[in-house]
């Protein structure tokens, strides 16, 4: 059996879960989309963190209060893309933990992350691997003269 602590990942999008995957080696990821029947019970896991992305359709207000209600004593981070959604004084109202906005609040959210779960497991996890996404436009056109 899997050893690794637990990370629920909630309504994330491929490339956030592919970063999460990527630096988070440590840990066992599972992603749920977010929908009623999750938000009704629990998982029967040991759970050591929760990452919520945007749910399609579902108040984040909602989510954050029926998550914590079920996962009390466990961090829940809120990540988003847009400011419009990144209140932080209403979302930890709600229940999560902490809010961070992408991409450039990636970093420290990964630096939490890390602090957490180094706590969370009397240290044994202790060292993450970095990631970097780069988005370059016309990619081919530099890649054909700096590039090879």
């Amino acid at each position: 059996m899997d050893q690794r602590p637990i990370v629920l990942c909630i309504a994330l999008e491929p490339r956030e879960l592919e970063i999460a995957n990527a630096h988070l080696k440590e840990c066992q990821l599972i992603n749920r989309e977010c929908n009623e029947q999750l938000l009704e019970a629990p998982l029967d896991l040991p759970i050591r963190m929760i990452i919520c992305g945007e749910p399609q359709g579902m108040p984040i207000a909602e989510v954050a209060q029926s998550l914590r209600m079920f996962y009390a004593d466990i961090p829940i981070y809120y990540l988003t893309y847009s400011r419009r959604n990144l209140a932080h004084k209403e979302l930890k109202k709600n229940g999560f933990t902490e809010a961070f906005l992408l991409p450039g609040d990636l970093q420290p959210f990964f630096d939490t992350a890390e602090r957490e779960l180094s706590a969370m497991t009397s240290g044994k996890i202790k060292a993450f691997r970095q990631v970097a996404l780069i988005d370059i436009d016309a990619f081919k056109r530099l890649n054909d003269t700096a590039g090879h």
